[in-house]
């Protein structure tokens, strides 16, 4: 055997003004082997003061230097250290982690990270372990991503998942790749919800805490994200489109046949002029046995604005 893919190594420990960098020595007995049958580490990332590894079938904390607490004479709590370095190591849970490197992600309070064998995305805070897809209902749509994805972790080549974190909208972004189709998906912290999908696929995120950097995936061109053109990736403008589900009182029969809604179509290329007579260009209301299909909105004709409330009475569905 010449590679231990299951073993954490521990450097030496670095001092300020010191001549040679502890930090690149790595003494011969200063590692770590946790249980290999759960697959080798894919990461090791930390959670306020945890330290985490993943494996492909399985994640836990590392015990790093870990404190002990005892009572001196006088009745007060001493702290005393181990002073051993890689002590031990805990499971938080044997069925669930991450074979790609790339699907996890750890914000102030959370870790989030995509499991390909259960094909599920987990939340883990510190508290417990959440199957965030089942309890925010993604896991019909996780559950039907097929293809490379699945056994494969090579984003450069369009094969696995890249995560990154956009700090102005508080969201966790998830772009697959797979043979067979691509998605990105956001979680939205603030809401606590999966909010939506974005148009863009790159091979790789850079995040500097603040803003977010890709690539074009068809060329070397590097892009700062949320700014320039709303709706526009790399330079192509795409279509964006808003579902909502509405039905207050579900056990009660209604019928829906009227809706309003509050819209301001802003020209940024004439110094942010208000275009009071554009909004929503088309409308569409379903539902698992009825479909009105897409009706085309003309304002002041099946469309009137008034007060800046926009109301259209041109569909018609019972609940």
């Amino acid at each position: 055997i010449s590679e231990y893919n299951n073993r954490i190594y521990i450097s030496e420990v670095k001092s300020n003004g010191e001549l040679q960098d502890s930090w690149t020595i790595f003494k011969p007995l200063n590692y770590l082997d946790v249980d290999g049958n759960y697959g080798p580490i894919n990461n090791i990332t930390v959670l306020n003061d945890k330290l985490l590894f993943f494996q492909d079938k399985a994640f836990g904390e590392i015990l790093l230097n870990p404190r002990t607490t005892i009572t001196d004479i006088d009745g007060g709590e001493v702290q005393l250290g181990t002073g051993q370095g890689l002590v031990d190591y805990n499971y938080i849970s044997t069925s669930a982690g991450s074979k790609h490197q790339w699907g996890i992600l750890n914000t102030s309070n959370s870790v989030y990270f995509w499991d390909a064998n259960l094909r599920k995305i987990f939340r883990y805070s510190g508290q417990g372990n959440e199957p965030l897809s089942d309890l925010k209902s993604m896991s019909n749509f996780l559950y039907n991503i097929t293809g490379t994805i699945l056994t494969k972790d090579t984003p450069i080549n369009f094969q696995g998942i890249r995560t990154t974190y956009d700090y102005k909208y508080n969201d966790v972004i998830f772009t697959f790749n797979s043979s067979i189709l691509n998605y990105t998906l956001i979680y939205n912290e603030r809401i606590n919800a999966f909010s939506g999908f974005y148009s863009h696929f790159p091979r790789h995120y850079v995040n500097d805490n603040k803003r977010i950097f890709s690539q074009n995936p068809d060329n070397y061109d590097i892009y700062v994200h949320d700014e320039g053109k709303k709706g526009e990736f790399y330079g192509t403008k795409y279509p964006s489109k808003l579902t909502l589900i509405v039905n207050p009182k579900g056990t009660w029969n209604k019928v829906f046949n009227n809706i309003e809604f509050l819209s301001q179509i802003i020209d940024q290329s004439q110094l942010n002029i208000d275009i009071p007579l554009e909004t929503i260009t088309s409308i569409r209301f379903y539902n698992e046995w009825q479909d009105t299909g897409t009706i085309q909105l003309t304002p002041q004709t099946n469309i009137r604005r008034r007060f800046r409330i926009w109301t259209n009475k041109t569909m018609k569905l019972l609940i």
